[in-house]
């Protein structure tokens, strides 16, 4: 019941069901429902309905949908029976008894047929099929609809006599309409929905466009109705304004253009609010009109680029009276599978043919992508339209296309992403064009040059796209190129030729490089071109051909290039290497009548894909054509005995060793001519083992893989202006030949041409038997030691340091040969065992391919831990030789140390420089090496080595064993030049010295601590010690005393003359005496001084000093008056004086000379005391260290 008056709107019609709303428990019978009912069936299959009130959904059509349970009392007649229902989803089956059964009879399904019974009821009827004799009684039916809703629809006449009840006992202006639901027992669930006519209706008449694009005029119409729906003739509020909008949704706020017209009722005004740059309105097309309760409006606007794609375009209009009333904004759309304003572009028939007008994208070609080559003309073509729009061109100016070619990898038919193969190639160019009034293009475009930096087989996409959307000038930043990228065009870029590979002629022993070959008469020439392309060749060659018996027009023989034939030869498309029989060649047409030879010329033309010309086919002319043949007559061929040779080593060949075996062989036809030449090297009967066979046709070389080591060589050279060659054959048997102790025999050499024997008689040259020589030798082991300091090494020990690095080398021979062992078998190695008593290591070296051993070793230090140790060397895995060589290591952790026995080098007489006795003592834990031990001297002057003063000498071994030993030798100190060293020069010398391991020699006397002995210079040296002349200012006349002492400061005594010389050089004074070391001798002279100034007086020791002047005043002339006043006591006194003072100076003299010899005799006494002479050396204790 609704509203304030309980009005009645629905009612479950009970009598026809059960009371329960959603479930029946009754079946339909037009006298009323029951409970139960009962069928009856005999005989065959009979088909029966039962029926059931089902609610009515006036919102759902077609058969409602339910849920049926019921129990089923089954009588047969002692036979089975079933029930299906017709849709033969349920089957209920009951077993063949007398007495009756009971079952449930379950359905889900939809009713056969559904009629209408009475207000918001159906009857469902449902079908069943029965089989057999059978009494079935339905009961306990539980009846369930699918849809539990029922709805009915109230008239407008009752909702609004229900309202105006309820508005007539409440003054408020919210009605209310209370709403009671009864029900027995239970509850059911109401919703109540109501439709109302607004006081102010907005509508929006539908658009005549499909789409909506740029630079287009579009009008929208709307219409807006102010009134009362229960009083249609009231006049209403009049419209004063109402607005017109666009948007994406149904909001307002989300419009992006708005327009408004106001003063509807007198004069129309139309004003934009918004959206002006994306579409204008346009006033003079659009138009407003208003009569009573009713205005409609037309809205023309003008869209432009800027106005992006919109897929539902939302009209919103609302109109507002004067009141300010408005229930708008209306919204209208249109779900459309399209954009309903569209400013995109797109280019379509995007079109790329080459200058031959080829669809270059033309993917149903078993050639796509083509191959085009450098610089190709190309042009592009197409169209630009709206995104998606049939027809719908942009016009002149509206739109730049750009096409680029661009370098993009190749494809990946794996399906995973392109992807260079190495590095990628970085090229691409750009071409502009604009579109025309219809919206299309055309433009020139071109393939990269050859100095573009573009590898051939780069695949090349050129795809078109929009430089510019929209007019110039105008804003188009919304308008966005939208072309798929389908429409991109490759194209492969081709720039490498086809090259032709070869020329092959097939004679009777098979295919042979054609040019220069020489083809023998009576057969015709077959000829097999081989042709390659990285990217594809074209299916056709034009095979040119001159043949000289029916080309030569002129008869001169040369190959002019109108005299050639030519044909086409064809084979599959897009090959990259093909191989093609060419049609024979008559010989006849080759050989002229009456000449021995004739020649043929061939030359080839043809292209790839890419339309490069083939290279390597040869141009017109026998100096530059493809191949050039010559057809001769048959002549003879023989091999002069005389030049065999075969260089056997004492009728023996070498296992591994390189043996040759030549000879001369002669063919008037030419070697190429030849099928094979074979040499059997065991004989003629077993040609299949040890054999090498070369075919010159073809310049193959076969050989038994078995018995030699590596292929062997075959080395031709033709005699010049004969047809006679020089073969010579190399090869090196192997070690792991079959039967390789067994192998020898009777060379055999044979020649076969077409296919025989030529039988030239040396199918068994005796003369040249030999056997095979195996067995080896080792001859030497040179060991060296890597690591500083250098060790000793002798033929059965070694003196080193741990961790020192050994360079084995040896080498294997054949025995008694100069020749090493060459290419022997990889099991050969050498065996090296290292050890030091409780610890080792073995390793294996292999033998080199020229029988050289080489191993370096590594004294490991952590095997080697002893001063004692062990080195063997084996050779092994070879059993034609056996070697086995051992040494002792002796590791040496210390330096030599030298000793100097007392007296040895103390001091040195400068005259026993020349034989010095040297006596030394080295102790050594390893032993020193005795032919190390060297003196080394030098004299130093101030802190410098006096020049020429250096020198070194060997000193020989003279005792010793363990680790002490003496050497001694005499020794020349003495310089090689006379008067190098002086008195004050100071002798320094050592010793240098090596033991076994190579360490240097340590201790006092080395050369970081040398020896400074004492150098005494014994000699005779007189010295004029003092002069002394009186007067010392003479006058002309007076007589002059020179006093002269000569000393002898050296240690020998000797004789002397000492003389005094004046100015011219004459002797005025002599004496000679024998003077003692350390002791003097006195001179005096009587000179008369005879001229004045200057006497130039010298005194002179012979051979041992220079001119001394002596020192003296000017003479002077006799003064008398002077003289006068000289008084005799004066003069007395002054010769008393000078008397006085000589004596006094003179006693002086002495005494100091007495004290200084007195000195030098002491210290001559102490040195000869404190030092003794050597240790005799039969006296020196050789196993003792000093």
């Amino acid at each position: 019941m609704l509203g304030t008056d309980s009005t009645s709107v629905f009612s479950w019609p009970s009598q026809y069901t059960s009371s329960e709303f959603g479930l029946n428990r009754y079946f339909y019978h037009p006298n009323g429902p029951h409970s139960e009912i009962e069928i009856s069936n005999s005989g065959p299959t009979t088909y029966h309905e039962i029926s059931v009130v089902i609610a009515r959904d006036v919102f759902h059509s077609g058969p409602s949908s339910f849920e049926m349970s019921a129990l089923v009392k089954a009588t047969t007649d002692g036979n089975s029976a079933s029930i299906v229902q017709s849709s033969k989803v349920t089957e209920l089956t009951f077993a063949a008894q007398q007495f009756p059964s009971f079952d449930r009879l379950d359905i889900s399904g939809s009713c056969d047929s559904q009629n209408p019974l009475a207000l918001y009821v159906d009857v469902c009827v449902i079908e069943l099929e029965l089989v057999g004799n059978v009494t079935l009684n339905f009961s306990s039916l539980q009846f369930i609809p699918v849809q539990q809703t029922l709805s009915t629809e109230l008239t407008g006449a009752q909702l609004n006599a229900i309202l105006n009840s309820s508005r007539v006992s409440s003054a408020s202006a919210m009605v209310e309409l209370p709403m009671q639901v009864r029900t027995s027992s239970g509850s059911v669930m109401v919703n109540l929905s109501y439709r109302h006519q607004a006081q102010l209706v907005d509508y929006i008449e539908t658009p005549s466009y499909n789409q909506w694009l740029p630079d287009q005029l579009q009008t929208f119409q709307t219409q807006h109705w102010r009134g009362d729906a229960n009083d249609l003739l009231w006049d209403g509020p009049d419209i004063s304004s109402a607005t017109f909008a666009l948007s994406e949704t149904r909001y307002y706020n989300d419009r992006f253009v708005e327009i408004e017209v106001y003063n509807l009722q007198n004069n129309p005004q139309f004003r934009q609010l918004s959206g002006k740059g994306l579409a204008s309105l346009d006033e003079a097309l659009s138009s407003a009109t208003c009569s009573t309760n009713v205005c409609t409006v037309n809205w023309t606007l003008e869209s432009h680029w800027l106005m992006d794609d919109v897929d539902d375009l939302h009209l919103l209009s609302m109109a507002v009276d004067e009141d300010g009333f408005s229930t708008g904004p209306v919204d209208f759309y249109r779900q459309t599978v399209f954009n309903e304003i569209e400013n995109d572009l797109e280019i379509v028939d995007f079109t790329l043919v080459d200058h031959t007008n080829r669809n270059l994208d033309d993917w149903s070609n078993p050639m796509w992508p083509f191959h085009l080559n450098a610089s190709q003309a190309m042009t592009a073509s197409g169209k630009v339209r709206f995104e998606g729009i049939l027809n719908a061109w942009v016009g002149t100016n509206q739109s730049n296309v750009r096409i680029d070619a661009t370098a993009v990898p190749p494809v990946n038919v794996s399906g995973g992403p392109d992807e260079w193969p190495e590095q990628s190639v970085e090229w691409s160019r750009s071409w502009y064009a604009e579109v025309d009034a219809s919206g299309a293009f055309s433009l020139p475009l071109e393939t990269p040059s050859l100095s573009d930096d573009v590898p051939s087989h780069t695949r090349i996409a050129v795809s078109a796209h929009l430089h510019r959307t929209g007019p110039v000038g105008e804003n188009t930043t919304t308008s966005v190129d939208m072309t798929s990228s389908s429409q991109s065009v490759p194209y492969v870029y081709d720039k490498v030729p086809p090259s032709t590979v070869t020329l092959l002629a097939l004679d009777s022993g098979g295919y042979t490089q054609a040019d220069g070959h020489v083809w023998t008469a009576q057969q015709d020439v077959a000829l097999r071109l081989i042709l390659r392309d990285p990217e594809g060749l074209s299916n056709s060659v034009q095979l040119h051909s001159w043949l000289e018996a029916r080309d030569d027009a002129n008869g001169d023989g040369v190959m002019d290039s109108d005299e050639y034939s030519s044909q086409t030869v064809t084979f599959n498309n897009g090959l990259k290497y093909v191989e093609i029989d060419l049609p024979l060649l008559s010989w006849q047409a080759i050989l002229p009548n009456g000449l021995s030879s004739g020649r043929l010329s061939v030359v080839v033309e043809g292209n790839d894909l890419a339309g490069n010309p083939l290279s390597g086919g040869g141009d017109f002319g026998d100096e530059q054509d493809l191949a050039t043949l010559e057809v001769q007559q048959r002549f003879d061929t023989f091999i002069e005995t005389d030049s065999l040779f075969f260089d056997r080593f004492n009728s023996t060949l070498l296992a591994g060793h390189n043996h040759s075996f030549s000879f001369i062989l002669t063919d008037g036809n030419g070697l190429s001519t030849l099928d094979r030449i074979e040499l059997a090297l065991l004989s003629r009967d077993r040609a299949d083992t040890c054999f090498i066979e070369y075919s010159p046709r073809f310049g193959n070389l076969s050989y038994d893989e078995s018995c030699f080591q590596s292929i062997p060589i075959l080395v031709h050279e033709k005699i010049p202006l004969q047809q006679k060659w020089n073969l010579t054959f190399h090869f090196r048997i192997s070690w792991d030949a079959p039967n390789l102790s067994s192998l020898g025999g009777t060379p055999s050499l044979r020649v076969f041409d077409e296919g025989q024997d030529l039988g030239l008689g040396l199918s068994k040259i005796s003369v040249f038997d030999w056997t095979l020589a195996t067995a080896l030798e080792v001859r030497s082991v040179e060991i060296s030691d890597l690591t500083s300091p250098v060790g000793t090494i002798t033929d059965d020990s070694m003196w080193i340091h741990s961790n020192d690095t050994l360079l084995i080398e040896t080498a294997l021979y054949h025995l008694d040969s100069p020749f090493t062992a060459n290419y022997l078998p990889d099991s050969a190695h050498v065996r090296v065992f290292l050890s030091d008593g409780e610890r080792s290591s073995i390793s294996n070296t292999t033998v080199a391919q020229n029988g050289s051993i080489t191993v370096e070793l590594l004294l490991d230090k952590t095997i080697l831990k002893h001063r004692l140790g062990t080195l063997e060397l084996s050779l092994e895995g070879l059993e034609f030789g056996t070697f086995e060589k051992s040494y002792t290591l002796h590791f040496d952790n210390d330096a030599p140390i030298l000793s100097v026995p007392p007296g040895v080098l103390s001091h040195l007489d400068s005259t026993e420089l020349s034989e010095q006795d040297i006596i030394i003592v080295i102790t050594d834990q390893a032993g020193v090496n005795r032919t190390s031990v060297r003196v080394h001297w030098h004299f130093d002057r101030a802190g410098t080595i006096v020049e020429n003063s250096q020198g070194s000498s060997s000193l020989a071994f003279l005792s010793g064993e363990g680790t002490t030993f003496t050497f001694n030798s005499l020794v020349d100190f003495a310089p090689a030049i006379a008067n190098t060293i002086n008195k004050n020069d100071q002798p320094v010398v050592w010793f240098s010295a090596f033991d076994n391991s190579g360490r240097s020699l340590t201790g006092v006397g080395t050369v970081n601590d040398p020896l400074r002995p004492q150098f005494r210079w014994v000699a005779f040296e007189p010295t004029i010690d003092n002069i002394i002349v009186t007067p010392y200012r003479p006058t002309i006349g007076e007589e002059l005393s020179i006093f002269v002492r000569v000393a002898n400061i050296g240690v020998l005594p000797g004789n002397m003359t000492v003389e005094c010389y004046d100015d011219e050089g004459r002797v005025i004074g002599s004496n000679a005496s024998l003077i003692e070391g350390g002791e003097w001798v006195d001179y005096t002279w009587k000179v008369e001084a005879w001229k004045t100034g200057r006497l130039g007086l010298t005194v002179k020791i012979l051979n041992h000093t220079q001119n001394i002047p002596v020192i003296l005043a000017d003479v002077e002339a006799y003064d008398e008056k002077s003289g006068q006043m000289v008084t005799s006591v004066g003069f007395a006194s002054l010769i008393f004086m000078l008397s006085l003072g000589i004596f006094g100076v003179a006693m002086l003299r002495r005494k100091e000379r007495m004290n200084q010899f007195t000195l030098d005799q002491v210290a001559r006494a102490v040195n000869q005391r404190s030092q003794p002479p050597p240790r005799p050396k039969e006296l020196v204790e050789l196993f003792e260290e000093e």
